[in-house]
């Protein structure tokens, strides 16, 4: 359970960082606050309280978004690896637009990353930004359809793709993955030195997933 990062702090103070973990992240949160193709700002800061609140056992919602998005938000948060498919058709059923859906797991699993990587280098909890005005853009890739995942793909369904049918959630992704861990292009190269060397990155990678019960 993520908590404020003050315990570890008091144990061995802030790691060091490199400046492009920092601009990533400040980016991310830039991004947050902004409307997305289908949420304002105020509700995409909106859904990342609820994500926090979830997190910390707190069920009391926010009340600034609809309850099947604060719903999925929560799921998102703590139990995607309970999430089913009958589960989403349930949500889309509910008024939840697929896509939509597509936004708040790229918004969430982001959020996730980011304050899990601050309270790893002993940070405290980052505070959530405030919002930019501004209505929902409506973008998504014309070439997204069902292609047999739970959500609308741009191509067969894979992990790489999983966001692609909202470009900004789609780039926001690629973008962190290749800042905390590696980039698509630097997947063959089992020579990469990242701090850690490749084979130390698989396996913090492999004991990360297997802990958070992904089995992609």
């Amino acid at each position: 359970m993520l908590g404020t990062g003050n315990e570890l702090e008091s144990l061995m103070g802030e790691l060091a960082v490199r400046d492009d973990y920092d601009v990533v992240i400040e980016r991310d949160w830039a991004r947050m606050a902004r409307p997305g193709s289908f949420f304002s700002g105020a509700e995409r800061v909106a859904i990342a309280r609820e994500a926090r609140r979830e997190r910390i056992g707190d069920e009391a919602r926010t009340g600034e978004v609809a309850a099947v998005v604060a719903e999925a938000a929560r799921a998102v948060s703590t139990r995607a690896q309970q999430i089913r498919h009958e589960w989403v058709d349930q949500l889309v059923e509910r008024g939840l637009d697929r896509c939509a859906y597509v936004e708040i797991i790229g918004l969430v699993s982001r959020l996730e990353a980011i304050d899990g990587f601050d309270f790893g280098v002993g940070r405290p909890l980052r505070q959530l930004p405030a919002a930019e005005p501004g209505e929902p853009t409506g973008v998504i890739d014309a070439a997204a359809s069902a292609n047999g995942a739970w959500v609308p793909t741009v191509g067969p369904p894979s992990a790489p793709v999983a966001l692609s049918a909202v470009p900004d959630d789609h780039a926001a992704l690629h973008e962190i993955h290749g800042a905390f861990f590696i980039t698509n292009e630097q997947i063959p190269d089992f020579g990469l030195v990242k701090d850690l060397i490749r084979p130390q990155m698989e396996l913090v990678a492999a004991r990360t997933s297997l802990v958070n019960e992904c089995f992609y």
